[in-house]
C-alpha cells in the first residue's frame, strides 16, 4: 500500500509539535490530520478511519491516557494503532501508556528516522492484521457455504434413503400378496402333476420361494431403516443359536452339497441379550452364503466364537470366491454399483445383517482372506 493511502492523526496541544511531526510525515506522502485537544481527537476519530494515531500524553483538560482509554472503548478505534508522544526517560508514562492500550512510543525531541521506522512498522502490522482478518472472514464464508452445501447434500441423501426404503417396502407389499397365491397354487399342482413335469414345478416353486424371501428381507430392511421394527431383546445362548442355524443349513444343502464345518467355541460368555429371530436371520444368511459360494462339491466353513474387549465375536470363514474390490466397497449398501451378480453376499443379505447388528449396538466387518475365500466378523456387545 502506498504511503498516500494511509491516514494519520497527530494529537498535541502545542502547535510547534504538530508542525514538526506534520512536516516529517507529509514528506513521506502520508495523509495528515491534526487535533489540538483530546476532545477534538475523539471527535475526528469517530468520523474518520485513521490508520494510526500519534498521541501526546501531557495535554490540558484530557490527557493522552484518558484519550487512549476512550479510543479503546469504541469499536471503531479499538484496534487502531496508537503511538504515544512522551518526554525522554519518562519511564512511568511509557509503562502506563502500554497499560491503557498504546502499541508504542516515541520520545521528544523527535528523531526523524526513529519516528518513521516506528510509524511504518505499525502501519505494516495493521495492514497484515487486516489481511489475516479478511482471510479469516473469507474462510468463514467458505465454511458457511460448504456447510450449507453439505446440509443440502445430507438432506438429498436422507431423501434418497427414504425413497429407497419406500421402494423396498412397496416391492415387498406388492410382491408378497400375489406370491402367497402362486406358492399355494404350486403346492396344489404338485399333487396333480405327473412325474415328467415335476422338475419344472420344483424349479418354479424354488423361484417363487426365492422371490418371497426377497420380499420378506426387503420389508425387514425397510422396518429397520425407519425404526418401526419392534425388537424383542432377551437373554439367549448365542452358541446354541449358532448350532441351531448350522443344523438348518446342513438340512437345506443335504441333497446338493456336503458341508465340512470346523467349529471353534472358545467363548466364556455366550449368553447375551439379542432378538432371536433377527440374529437367526443374520447367521443363516451369512453361513448360507459361505456354503452357496463355495465352488467345490464340499463346502468348507469355519466358525470361531470367542470373547474379547467386551464383545462376543463370531467369525465365519469360507473358501469361496471372495469379494471383488467393488463389492467390498459397497458390501453393506442396499443398492450398489456392483455389476457382477455372482459374488458373496450380493443383494440385500449383508445390508440387512449390518442393520440388525447395529440395532444390537454391535458391528460387522468383511474382508477377503490372503489366499482364498472371505471372512465375516460379527461383534456383539456382551451387555448393552
Amino acid at each position: 500500500m502506498e504511503h498516500g493511502s494511509y491516514k494519520l492523526l497527530i494529537v498535541d496541544d502545542l502547535p510547534k509539535n504538530l508542525m514538526v511531526l506534520g512536516n516529517i510525515l507529509m514528506k513521506q506522502n502520508y495523509q495528515i490530520a491534526y487535533a489540538k485537544s483530546g476532545k477534538d481527537a475523539l471527535n475526528q476519530a469517530a468520523n474518520v478511519d485513521f490508520d494510526l494515531i500519534l498521541l501526546d500524553i501531557m495535554m490540558p483538560e484530557m490527557d493522552g491516557f484518558e484519550v487512549c482509554r476512550r479510543l479503546r472503548a469504541e469499536e471503531k478505534t479499538t484496534k487502531t494503532p496508537i503511538i504515544f508522544l512522551t518526554a525522554k526517560n519518562d519511564t512511568d508514562s511509557i509503562v502506563k501508556g502500554f497499560e491503557v492500550g498504546a502499541q508504542d512510543y516515541v520520545t521528544k525531541p523527535f528523531n526523524t528516522n526513529e519516528l518513521l521506522a516506528r510509524v511504518e512498522t505499525h502501519l505494516e502490522l495493521k495492514r497484515s492484521r487486516q489481511q489475516v482478518e479478511e482471510l479469516n472472514n473469507f474462510l468463514e464464508e467458505k465454511v458457511i457455504e460448504r456447510t450449507i452445501e453439505l446440509e443440502k447434500a445430507n438432506k438429498k441423501i436422507e431423501s434418497l434413503d427414504k425413497a429407497k426404503s419406500a421402494f423396498l417396502g412397496l416391492i415387498s407389499h406388492e410382491i408378497r400378496t400375489p406370491l402367497n397365491g402362486i406358492i399355494g397354487f404350486i403346492d396344489i399342482l404338485k399333487q396333480t402333476i405327473d412325474n415328467e413335469n415335476k422338475e419344472l414345478i420344483d424349479m418354479t416353486a424354488e423361484a417363487a420361494e426365492r422371490l418371497y424371501e426377497f420380499s420378506e428381507l426387503s420389508l425387514l430392511i425397510t422396518q429397520l431403516n425407519v425404526n418401526s421394527y419392534q425388537m424383542e431383546n432377551k437373554n439367549h445362548d448365542f452358541v446354541e443359536l449358532l448350532n441351531k442355524v448350522r443344523e438348518r443349513i446342513l438340512a437345506k444343502w443335504k441333497e446338493f452339497k456336503e458341508i465340512d464345518f470346523k467349529v471353534n467355541l472358545k467363548s466364556v460368555v455366550s449368553i447375551i441379550k439379542l432378538d432371536e429371530i433377527l440374529m437367526e436371520k443374520v447367521l443363516y444368511s451369512l453361513i448360507d452364503n459361505a456354503v452357496k459360494f463355495s465352488p467345490e462339491e464340499t463346502a468348507f466353513v469355519e466358525l470361531n466364537v470367542f470373547n474379547d474387549s467386551g464383545y462376543l465375536i463370531c467369525e465365519i470363514h469360507d473358501l469361496g470366491c471372495g469379494f471383488t474390490d467393488e463389492a467390498l466397497s459397497y458390501a453393506f449398501e442396499v443398492f450398489s454399483g456392483e455389476k457382477q451378480h455372482d459374488i458373496e453376499g450380493y443383494g440385500l443379505n449383508l445390508a440387512a445383517a449390518k442393520l440388525i447388528i447395529h440395532a444390537h449396538e454391535g458391528k460387522i466387518e468383511v474382508e477377503n482372506k490372503p489366499e482364498r475365500g472371505a471372512k465375516v466378523c460379527l461383534y456383539l456387545k456382551e451387555t448393552f
